[in-house]
């Protein structure tokens, strides 16, 4: 058998909704979510992942929280884009969030990152509830991150702020 594709799982008896392969010894999820589970409203992902690749829960309409472990230190290109119920996320130990990661999740109103080396362009875009965005330890935050999150009313940057966004002619919270 392949070992870039062990095994699909599917564990809803201890609610885990996440098909996930081994490659490399790493998890990864790999499937798209958005057509298999449409109506899913929560998703834990288990402890085993490591990377959420783009566009791989995208367009969950009906999503509205998602438990993303410490052990994922990757959240891809638009993974979560257009998950348009999504209310809270916390991010803790992710190296990377991708570029438009979580661009138009327009129920979000909380963002909590911790530990975390890099948000991408767009990572927030258009989130329009928006209200609160903690952020620790965070290495770098690039241009636009937070753009169109109209409701942005307090930002908490706690220590370890490394860089505000890379393309200097605009802010991320433009």
């Amino acid at each position: 058998m392949n070992t870039a594709v062990v095994a699909m799982h599917r564990l809803v008896e201890r609610g885990y909704l996440a098909d996930c392969i081994e490659e490399d010894n790493k998890r990864i999820i790999a499937e798209e979510m958005s057509n298999a589970f449409k109506n899913v409203t929560k998703i834990r992902i288990p402890s085993t992942v490591t990377e959420i690749r783009e566009r791989k829960c995208a367009n969950c309409k009906y999503l509205t929280e998602i438990t993303i472990p410490s052990t994922v230190n990757s959240v891809g290109q638009e993974a979560f884009y257009g998950c348009t119920a999504l209310k809270t996320v916390t991010l803790n130990n992710t190296g990377t969030i991708g570029v438009s990661a979580f661009n138009g999740c327009t129920a979000l109103k909380n963002v909590t990152i911790n530990n975390t080396c890099t948000i991408g362009i767009r990572a927030f875009s258009g989130c329009t509830n928006v209200t609160e965005v903690t952020l620790n330890n965070t290495g770098s935050i690039e241009a636009l991150a937070f753009e169109y999150c109209t409701s942005l009313t307090r930002v908490n940057m706690g220590r370890g702020l490394i860089e505000f966004c890379i393309n200097t002619s605009s802010s991320p919270f433009d």
